[in-house]
C-alpha cells in the first residue's frame, strides 16, 4: 500500500493577505499494487507517469502493476479505487482540464476516457501519423481542447517532435520538428501549456548535447 501525501493551498479573498496550507495523505493500492517504475526506476521521468490527480484535486488515477495493469480511479471521497476497464497496457494518465475525460498513450495511440460513463475514444491510432512512434515523452491538455504531446519516431531518427491534434481527435499538426543539425533543437519532451492556451513551455535538447 501507498500513502500520497497531498498539499492543498486555501486562498482568502484578496483584502486578506493570509492563506493556508492543508496536508493529509491517502493511502492507494488497497485494490492494486502501484506501479512506480521498474527496475530502473528512473526510466522515462517525467514524461512517462504513473499517477495523475485531476485539476480540482478530487480524483486520482494511478497505474497497478504485474498482471493487473489497469488504471485505476481513486475519489477521495470512497475508500475504494474503481479500474478502468480496457486500459490495460497503458501508460501516463492525465485529465483533462475540466477533469471530465482521462486521456492516456495505448502503445503508438493516444486515447481517452470519460470519467462518466467510462465510454472510450481514440484521438490519434498510430496509422494517422507518419511514420512509428516508439515512445512518447510527455503530454499536456489545453484548455482550449487541444492537446500537444512529444511523441519520438522509431529507429533510425528516434528524434521527438512535439505534435498538436483537438481533443476530440483527428489529424494531428506538426508543432516543432527536430532537427539533426549541429547546435540544431534535436529533441523535445514534457510539453506544458499554460492557462489561457497561449504560452506552451516543454524541455528541449540541442543537437550535441549529452542525452
Amino acid at each position: 500500500m501507498l500513502a500520497v501525501t497531498l498539499v492543498v493551498v486555501t486562498s482568502r479573498p484578496r483584502d486578506q493577505a493570509t492563506s493556508s496550507i492543508v496536508r493529509f495523505s491517502l493511502p492507494i493500492g488497497q485494490d492494486a499494487d502501484v506501479y512506480l517504475g521498474g527496475p530502473d526506476a528512473v526510466w522515462g521521468r517525467p514524461g512517462i507517469t504513473s499517477l495523475t490527480f485531476s485539476p480540482d484535486g478530487n480524483l486520482l488515477v494511478y497505474s497497478a502493476r504485474g498482471e493487473d495493469s489497469r488504471r485505476y480511479l481513486q475519489r477521495l471521497d470512497q475508500e475504494r479505487a474503481e479500474p478502468l476497464a480496457g486500459t490495460e497496457g497503458a501508460s501516463s494518465p492525465f485529465f483533462s482540464p475540466d477533469g471530465a475525460w482521462i486521456g492516456f498513450f495505448d502503445g503508438p495511440s493516444l486515447k481517452r476516457v470519460s470519467v462518466a460513463d467510462g465510454e472510450f475514444e481514440a484521438i490519434v491510432l498510430n496509422s494517422q501519423v507518419p511514420g512509428t512512434f516508439s515512445t512518447f515523452s510527455g503530454v499536456t491538455w489545453a484548455d482550449d481542447r487541444t492537446i500537444v504531446y512529444a511523441a519520438a519516431a522509431a529507429f533510425p531518427s528516434q528524434r521527438v517532435a512535439l505534435y498538436q491534434v483537438e481533443a476530440s481527435g483527428g489529424e494531428p499538426e506538426l508543432l516543432a520538428e527536430a532537427d539533426s543539425l549541429p547546435g540544431a533543437l534535436a529533441s523535445y519532451a514534457q510539453p506544458h501549456i499554460l492557462p489561457g492556451s497561449e504560452t506552451l513551455l516543454f524541455h528541449a535538447r540541442r543537437s550535441g548535447d549529452p542525452g
